[in-house]
């Protein structure tokens, strides 16, 4: 904390993040660039995690195995990589994967691993991979090797292979439920998935479990054998069995919310599971501790490599722990690091600057070549940042604290503002900025560093979004919640909504399946707010932010959460999760062509003739 003491505002919570540039402010499109501006996208900053074999950045990682010698961990796009120590490593040199890869298992002399559209491939190496002449079908997610064969499971049912190269559906698989995971020990093969629990001595004749102790809703995940006991974990469930017929309930003394475990590894000591952000560990396997670790990823998968623990998971996150208790982030170079969360950024007409998690501010004369701010605030890294605008003096940097800045190099505390929440977005109209956030919260400021309370604010849902047409400020949130103001003190809901405000209970989650806007822009003629809702992706259109009505591609977009929205002066892009549209008037919709990176992307702004938009692990992409 700095000196003095700073008031944080609110908890944090990942939200998309956008920037919305005031009409004025907006750089004219010229007719060259505009043919592919915000339809074709390129990588300017790469993301942490790994390149797959196609190109793309930011690769998550779903799976790892040890073959005594060498960790493989597997994950999106086809992406394989190795390493001697768990603590380096590098991509395969030959891979004919290109779809998602979810299991990678040893055994035999040789790695198999197998995902998506029915990809099946092996290596003795881990480095050149081949694939399989004879596959089964498309429906197999998980492999294990044990008594002289692997054996493979998913939605189709159960396959086994004596090299992993030559396959064969199992004669009988005892369950039509989807199984998930599966290990050998005791002289059999255990699988386990939604509400079932299979054993076979062979691979090829399978039988249920007498006593399993799991309902049909209960989802198993993976299943583990310390050489007396097999140890099963799922959604906030932990079973054990000595013959992987009759089971028990683990006890949770120790932990107060197992939560979803995905996997589940020996060591010869003691059992690991980890899953979501959460590494559980136990001796026995019935009485369960948390770990102590620090990972802003979910985990899938962890492994035992002999000496050391390893876990995997999105963003191309890898942990690892020579005793399954004390973990920390594997080590893989600067190329491959998980970087930090960008969530805005802005264009000053000169420069533009982003904004981040662990205090990162970043700064570009023309959105292709970037540096890190020489001056951040002090201990910075203890802060999140959301949002960042331009007064034509000052950059305001908005989230958990706030911060102004005259060039984006230099970074002070602001000294006194008014918010008890955390701050998602902030814009400047001419006069004012004005920030919003959870709770309703909305804030003003002159200079970026004095804030204070609007007087009214009508609406106690999280707001996401605030963006200004010149005589009007209208800001979006949970719920469908759409508010305004003509001086950003005094706000009134929007009176003629197209989808009724708080479709959900009054204590419901405000992430769940109603509708959630998440950014808005305007284009010169109407406010466009973007989101989502049960039925997928949702766009409205007002053209006073008052009364608004469906755009006619909101029911054809699918189910993307598209959030993040800019204007270019002849063009609106929004941003979802690894997808991008676009439109010429917000009311039509098209898809853009981006291939260079799979990391989700945050926020977007205008500026210098070009779109810039920021994302996780630090990407930066821009168009054209």
């Amino acid at each position: 904390m700095r000196a003095g003491g700073r008031r944080r505002i609110g908890t944090y919570g990942l939200l998309s993040c956008v920037v919305i540039l005031c009409a004025s402010c907006v750089t004219p499109a010229t007719e060259g660039t505009d043919r592919v501006a915000g339809t074709e996208w390129t990588l300017v900053r790469r993301g942490g995690g790994f390149t797959s074999p196609g190109g793309k950045t930011g690769m998550g990682l779903r799976a790892v195995a040890w073959s005594g010698e060498r960790f493989v961990a597997v994950g999106e796009h086809g992406t394989i990589v190795h390493s001697a120590d768990g603590n380096r490593w590098q991509p395969a040199s030959a891979n004919p994967a290109r779809s998602d890869l979810g299991d990678v298992a040893w055994g035999g002399g040789r790695f198999v691993a197998l995902g998506w559209a029915g990809t099946l491939v092996h290596s003795t190496d881990g480095d050149r991979w081949e694939v399989a002449r004879v596959s089964p079908t498309n429906g197999l997610r998980q492999v294990a090797w044990g008594g002289g064969r692997f054996v493979a499971l998913g939605w189709d049912g159960i396959a086994h292979s004596a090299d992993g190269d030559l396959w064969e559906w199992a004669k009988a698989s005892a369950t039509d439920g989807y199984l998930r995971g599966v290990t050998w020990g005791g002289g059999r093969f255990v699988a386990v998935g939604d509400g079932t629990i299979v054993h076979s001595a062979d691979g090829d004749r399978w039988e249920r479990a007498t006593h399993s102790q799991v309902t049909d809703s209960d989802q198993l995940y993976a299943v583990a054998w310390d050489g007396e006991r097999f140890v099963a974990v799922g959604a906030g469930l932990i079973l054990h069995s000595t013959d992987g017929d009759h089971w028990e309930l683990a006890s949770d003394r120790a932990v107060s919310d197992l939560g979803h475990l995905r996997n589940v590894a020996w060591n010869g000591t003691r059992f690991v599971a980890v899953g979501g952000r959460s590494i559980l560990h136990s001796s026995d396997g019935d009485y369960w501790e948390y770990a102590i670790h620090h990972s802003s990823s979910s985990l899938l998968e962890v492994v035992w490599g002999g000496s050391l623990f390893v876990a995997v998971g999105y963003r191309g996150a890898i942990l690892r722990s020579s005793d399954g208790i004390r973990w920390k982030a594997a080590s893989d170079g600067d190329a491959d690091a998980v970087l930090e969360e960008l969530h805005g950024v802005t264009w000053s007409g000169e420069r533009f600057v982003a904004v981040g998690s662990s205090g990162a501010f970043l700064h570009s004369e023309d959105g292709q070549h970037w540096q890190e701010a020489s001056y951040p605030p002090a201990d910075a890294h203890y802060s999140r940042f959301t949002d960042v605008a331009w007064n034509g003096t000052r950059f305001a940097a908005v989230g958990w604290d706030v911060a102004y800045s005259s060039d984006g190099d230099r970074w002070q505390w602001a000294t006194d503002y008014a918010a008890s929440e955390r701050l998602n977005r902030v814009v400047w109209n001419g006069k004012l900025f004005v920030a919003v956030g959870d709770g309703g919260t909305i804030v003003r400021s002159r200079t970026g560093e004095q804030w204070e309370a609007a007087v009214t604010t009508p609406t106690t849902e999280t707001l996401t979004d605030i963006a200004w047409n010149g005589s009007r400020f209208v800001a979006v949130g949970s719920h469908g919640a759409i508010v305004r103001s003509s001086d950003g003190d005094r706000w009134e809901l929007a009176s003629r909504l197209v989808i009724p405000l708080r479709l959900a209970p009054p204590d419901d989650d405000p992430n769940s399946g109603y509708y959630s806007y998440r950014g808005v822009a305007w284009n010169g003629k109407r406010f466009i707010a973007v989101g989502w809702g049960p039925f997928g992706t949702t766009i409205v259109h007002s053209a006073d932010g008052d009364h608004w009505e469906l755009a006619r591609d909101s029911a054809v977009l699918g189910h993307g959460s598209y959030g993040a929205v800019a204007w270019s002066g002849r063009r609106l892009v929004s941003l979802g999760n690894r997808k991008v549209i676009y439109s010429s008037n917000g009311d039509r919709w098209e898809p853009a062509i981006i291939r260079a990176t799979a990391d989700r992307l945050n926020d977007v702004a205008w500026g210098n003739g070009r779109f810039v938009a920021v994302g996780w692990n630090g990407t930066i992409v821009t168009s054209p």
